[in-house]
């Protein structure tokens, strides 16, 4: 909802992990579209691809591309947390 009613550019897609079996997670991305659907968004999709799909679109390098961004983020938020309550000037 947040990411809706921000300001946008338009004609995003953003990425949401899905899987190939049986499970909610596999539900998500599918009912998140339909959610937008609802609420009337055109330009914003949410791309939740089963991991097969995702090897066959990326291949390999991109996976392993994709896993260290993700990696990276990660590390960044937790050193911004971590150093965030010693900061003398607030920002």
């Amino acid at each position: 909802m947040k990411l809706v009613q921000s300001h946008r550019e338009g004609n995003e897609v953003h990425f949401f992990p899905g899987a190939k079996y049986d499970c909610l997670l596999a539900q998500y991305g599918e009912a998140m579209n339909y959610l937008l659907m609802d609420m009337g968004v055109e330009d914003l999709e949410v791309l939740a691809p089963p991991q097969d799909l995702l090897m066959k679109l990326l291949g390999m390098k991109g996976a392993v591309l994709l896993w260290r961004g993700l990696v990276a983020v990660d590390l960044l938020v937790k050193a911004a947390c971590e150093r965030r309550p010693y900061e003398k000037l607030k920002g």
